[in-house]
């Protein structure tokens, strides 16, 4: 009995650990489906915003972000 309850916590441990590396890179990338005003506007927090835009990827593969850099 003792060895699935550690099993069974092991597995709660690895899942959020697994969940705090991954969180970042699906917020990233839900992020870069939002408009520019949506991200850095009140709702920035919101997972879905209203709009959904590829603007930022347009604007990629155009070239235009390396002339920010």
């Amino acid at each position: 009995m003792k060895n699935v309850k550690t099993e069974r916590l092991l597995t709660i441990i690895i899942l959020l650990y697994l969940l705090i590396i991954i969180f970042p890179f699906i917020w990233v990338l839900i992020t870069s489906f939002k408009p520019e005003s949506e991200i850095w506007g009140t709702n920035a927090l919101s997972i879905f915003g209203s709009e959904f835009t590829t603007e930022h990827y347009r604007s990629l593969f155009r070239g235009e972000i390396f002339n920010a850099l």
